[in-house]
């Protein structure tokens, strides 16, 4: 099977069909939900959302630009990452859930499986989705301001999110790379990798 070529997608665009054509998956004919799963060993952004489109599966995994100083001349550049880390949304009935995971690329598993409460996939609210493409449209997510003197922190500090979709949450310091740093967010019910500016970061307590 040949590999559709890559997309270029922009900020807060949905992902889930292939070619402009709706594919209609096979299975149960409840009607679907959003649900968040965990991908798998695609690492690249775009890269679930178009495996599960070819089985016809609506995906959503809000991708935001960052700016980051790279070389010796501290060059500017952009780097585009997903928002959430490791996990996306797929629009899924419960009975489709097993053949969703069965979506890949090139013999890679596009997800790790579905998150669950108490064995239920977990379902989020449509006006939710809504919601957050939004902000990412409007680009909420992309820039920090306000602040001009840039906090110091140090692996295992305790900090908290000041903005962003985090805004609020409890933050655990993993490392620290020149204006970002790496913390461990409580997201799911699961310690979560997400990089952040340290510019987004206050020390807590």
């Amino acid at each position: 099977m040949m590999m559709q070529p890559a997309h270029d997608f922009k900020i807060g665009d949905f992902v889930g069909y292939v070619d402009g054509e709706k594919k209609e998956p096979v299975g149960s004919p409840e009607m679907p939900e959003w649900r968040v799963a965990e991908v798998g060993r695609l690492s690249a952004c775009d890269a679930p959302g178009l495996a599960l489109a070819r089985l016809g599966f609506e995906s959503y995994r809000p991708v935001i630009t960052e700016k980051r100083r790279c070389g010796p001349r501290g060059k500017l550049r952009r780097f585009r990452r997903p928002l959430l880390g490791p996990y996306l949304f797929v629009n899924v009935a419960a009975a489709d859930i097993q053949h969703a995971c069965a979506a890949h690329l090139g013999g890679t598993v596009a997800l790790r499986g579905f998150l669950t409460i108490n064995g239920d996939p977990k379902a989020v609210p449509p006006a939710e989705i809504d919601r957050l493409r939004l902000r990412c449209a409007e680009g909420d997510f992309d820039e920090v301001a306000g602040r001009t003197a840039r906090p110091s922190f140090s692996p295992g500090d305790q900090a908290r999110v000041l903005t962003g979709p985090f805004c609020d949450f409890a933050a655990v310091i993993d490392s620290v790379m020149g204006e970002n740093a790496r913390v461990m967010i409580d997201l799911f019910g699961r310690a979560t990798p997400a990089e952040m500016p340290l510019m987004a970061l206050e020390h807590a307590g």
